[in-house]
């Protein structure tokens, strides 16, 4: 009988063994990829202030709980070009527990504000603890400029449609049918008061405020620095012609940090108008904020009283601005046009420019650069600076005298007036006669006037121009 030599027990016990190893392997191997090393330690290094400014120092503060000052060590960390390590120091700690450990404060300064909508995430600290080293994440910040560098901003949202749903298109514009309503809303921020907001009205829409903040009442809101956007108002645009359309002209004077003034607008926004799939006219709407659009109370008169001012009386009227267009400031025809007026219930109205006074001051500032030029001739310099500041001041004063003259203003003998240049969108409220208005616009028969309440389209043949 054959002997069976010990060989093959030895590899049956040897693949027995892999067998095994690899069994547990297979059980270990969840947890292992489930719990991977933290090399952190579950240590955070946090800033020691809510925000950070440039150009000043800012701290973070990492504690490790539990060790002496003495068995802890810090590398210099790494920056970027735009921050600048400034110095760290270790202190000893007891937390509420009694427990004994490390607290280290670390101080940098950066050299330029976080992008907007980002945070500053700075590299890790290298920290060793009883000679275990640890890489230390620091927590993300924003950075803001500092406040006095700040200067107020304004924004507007599109908060939605009233009468339907609005197509937005990114954050600078929307798409609506003509006739549906959009919510919108104003923003302000990096400022410590309002001292003035206003808005124009837009053509061919009802533009209504619904709500107004504290703030846009002129009320202080503190020199405390926020970098929130707080409130002003919200608003009501309804287009009721297809097309495309800006925002209406939206300003707002603010107060910035360091106390100067600073006139603001939003940026361009742009709404598009598609055409309603059943058009109607603004009475058929029965819009709660039409009447509040464009007139106030004591401008609305009832149809009936519409004439109590006559078209003749608004000729006449037109006649005497005409003549008082084409005098001299302070002329006769002035006082006879404040006492026309005054007979016909109008008080505090803006004078007329004077289309001779220009041509006067230019004349004036001829003559004073020439008196400059035959002082300079005759080698009196120090002479020359009195008339050449006066021409250059008369120029001035003419140019604008001139550009006043340019505007085109009318007398309106009253009657209907409408959002849009057509007939069925016509109001039913009439505006009284014999305002002074601004020539603005003209589609064929209608013309848009602005005029210190009102807004809108009138037929050509109700205006009186003022030559």
């Amino acid at each position: 009988m054959e002997k069976i030599t010990g060989k093959p027990k030895r590899i049956f016990r040897a693949r027995l063994l892999i067998f095994a190893f690899f069994l547990l392997f297979i059980v270990a191997l969840p947890p292992l990829v489930a719990a991977p090393f933290d090399r952190s330690g579950g240590y955070e290094a946090r800033p020691q202030e809510s925000r950070f400014f440039v150009g000043q120092d800012c701290g973070f503060v990492l504690e490790i709980p539990n060790a002496a000052p003495s068995v802890v060590q810090m590398e210099i960390p790494d920056t970027p070009s735009d921050v600048r390590f400034l110095t760290f120091k270790k202190d000893e700690y007891i937390d509420e527990e009694g427990s004994h450990g490390t607290k280290i404060q670390a101080w940098f300064m950066f050299s330029s504000p976080t992008e907007q909508g980002r945070q500053t995430v700075l590299p890790p600290f290298k920290v060793k603890v009883k000679n275990r080293q640890y890489i230390v994440p620091v927590a993300p910040v924003t950075v803001y400029d500092v406040p006095e560098r700040l200067f107020p901003e304004l924004r507007v949202l599109f908060d939605g449609a009233k009468n339907g749903d609005a197509v937005f298109v990114g954050a600078d514009s929307v798409v609506v049918k003509a006739g549906e309503s959009v919510h919108l809303s104003l923003y302000v921020r990096y400022c410590t008061q309002l001292l003035r907001f206003s808005w124009d009205l837009p053509k061919n829409a009802i533009f209504t405020e619904t709500e107004r903040y504290n703030i846009a009442r002129g009320e202080p809101q503190g020199k405390a620095f926020s970098p929130d956007w707080i409130p002003v108002a919200r608003f009501v645009w309804t287009p009721l012609v297809a097309g495309e359309y800006s925002l209406p002209p939206i300003s707002v004077e603010a107060v910035a940090y360091n106390g100067s003034r600073r006139t603001i607008v939003p940026a361009a926004k742009k709404l598009v108008v598609q055409e309603a799939a059943q058009t109607q006219s603004v009475s058929e709407q029965k819009n709660p904020f039409f009447a509040d659009a464009f007139w106030s109370d004591e401008n609305l008169v009832p149809a009936e009283s519409a004439v109590a001012i006559t078209s003749e009386q608004c000729r006449h009227l037109a006649e005497l601005r005409s003549a008082e267009r084409n005098s001299f400031p302070f002329s006769r025809t002035r006082t006879e046009r404040k006492a026309y007026e005054s007979q016909l219930g109008f008080s505090d109205v803006p004078s007329e420019p004077s289309k001779p006074l220009p041509h006067v001051l230019l004349a004036i500032s001829v003559a004073c650069a020439l008196i400059a030029t035959a002082l300079f001739l005759s080698r009196h310099t120090r002479m020359m600076i009195p008339p050449i500041l006066a021409a250059i001041l008369f120029l001035i004063a003419s140019i604008w005298v001139y550009a006043t003259c340019v505007a085109s203003y009318a007398i309106f003998s009253g009657g209907e007036m409408s959002q849009v240049p057509e007939e069925k969108f016509s109001s039913s409220v009439a505006v009284t006669g014999g305002i002074r208005v601004r020539v603005m616009e003209k589609a064929g028969e209608w013309v848009y006037i602005v005029g210190t309440d009102v807004a809108g389209w009138v037929k050509n043949d109700t205006l009186w121009i003022i030559e």
